[in-house]
């Protein structure tokens, strides 16, 4: 059995820190979470912290060479690379400390691949034979040992658990009209060229021309990709008027499609991409099209 020991509630809770400055009335109060990387024994009890590495900015490269690029496209701060050991199971952690939560949960999306859930765990998780993906707040975790055992996974879940309830970190929520099942399955959470390759590459051809924007993309019609419902923000409107524009040719130019488009503010849009003989099984997407 793998149990592991945190320090007390009290160094569970949020930190405040409280800064005074005299300057005429002044007072600056900064309130932030106790970050739990890089582990320590302090952390986690009982286990053995065998190792850290710790790498940022372009030093990714050092680490994964090749995989670094779609880290940075999603906005990469560091990772803390360390081994822990407890009874004689080792664990490898990598926690990537992203720009923020929508990045963790994007780099996230694109790197799960037919998972197992655990009711346990009550963050964004992905179980796999050696390997556990995670979000907590702004990091993406992923814990993996080299048994492909039950008894190393349970590890690697008791381990996350404990970690969450260290950290208490915020939880991801994707925007409306996105549900938790759909953010627990197979939504997408994209920021660029990298992201639509390994995520969404039916999307590629028309999205190609775009930078700064932020796509969130779910098949609506199991495994065919080119059926999707998408919600893309941009950071320039004159990019929404100008996608506007491409889905309505894809429309004059591919009969067998049928493609709905919704303004969403001056920046965004929310469009699904459906083929016409799917129309009845998509029906509860199209709903969110019925004012138009």
């Amino acid at each position: 059995m793998c149990l592991i020991r945190l320090n007390s509630i009290n160094s569970m809770k949020m930190k405040r820190v409280v800064l005074l400055i005299f300057l005429g009335w002044t007072t600056l109060w900064v309130s932030g979470q106790e970050d739990v990387f890089p582990l320590s024994t302090d952390t986690i009890r009982g286990w053995e912290v065998a190792g850290t590495r710790m790498y940022d900015g372009s030093g990714l490269w050092g680490y994964i060479n090749g995989g670094a690029d779609i880290y940075l496209e999603y906005g990469f701060e560091r990772v803390y690379v360390q081994e822990v050991l407890l009874n004689d199971h080792l664990l490898k952690i990598d926690a990537f400390d992203m720009k923020d939560g929508v990045a963790a949960f994007g780099i996230f999306s694109v790197s799960r691949f037919r998972c197992l859930l655990n009711d346990s765990l009550r963050m964004h998780h992905c179980i796999s034979p050696y390997q556990i993906l995670s979000v907590l707040g702004d990091h993406f975790l992923i814990i993996s040992d080299q048994e492909g055992t039950d008894a190393a996974t349970q590890c690697g879940i008791t381990l996350l658990m404990e970690i969450s309830e260290k950290m208490q970190p915020a939880s991801f929520l994707a925007p409306e009209p996105f549900s938790v099942n759909n953010a627990e399955g197979q939504l997408k959470c994209i920021r660029g060229k990298l992201g639509l390759m390994n995520g969404f590459p039916s999307l590629s051809d028309l999205l190609e021309s775009y930078e700064n924007y932020t796509l969130y993309a779910l098949p609506v019609a199991g495994d065919q990709p080119d059926q999707v419902l998408a919600k893309i923000e941009f950071a320039d409107r004159e990019n929404q008027a100008d996608l506007i524009h491409k889905l309505a040719e894809l429309q004059d130019n591919a009969p067998e499609k049928v493609v709905y488009i919704k303004a969403t503010g001056p920046e965004g849009i929310l469009f699904l991409i459906v083929n016409k003989e799917e129309m009845t099984s998509t029906c509860p997407y199209r709903k969110l099209f019925s004012d138009q």
